[in-house]
């Protein structure tokens, strides 16, 4: 399962910049097979890092 959640919160009058973003959640059997090589093929061939940042990530098991 993935799925994406975007979200918009405001523009902040400091930086002048929106405070918007994408958060993605997936669930994967394998972290190491799955995740990981998708992640490092965005991260090698995705055109859209340039204009991106990252933040945060995390990983957990349930």
């Amino acid at each position: 399962m993935r799925r994406s959640y975007s979200y918009a919160d405001r523009l902040d009058l400091k930086t002048g910049s929106f405070d918007a973003g994408l958060s993605f959640i997936s669930c994967q059997k394998s972290i190491q097979e799955q995740c990981f090589p998708v992640q490092t093929r965005l991260a090698n061939n995705d055109k859209l890092n340039e204009y991106t940042v990252h933040r945060e990530s995390a990983v957990f098991s349930v």
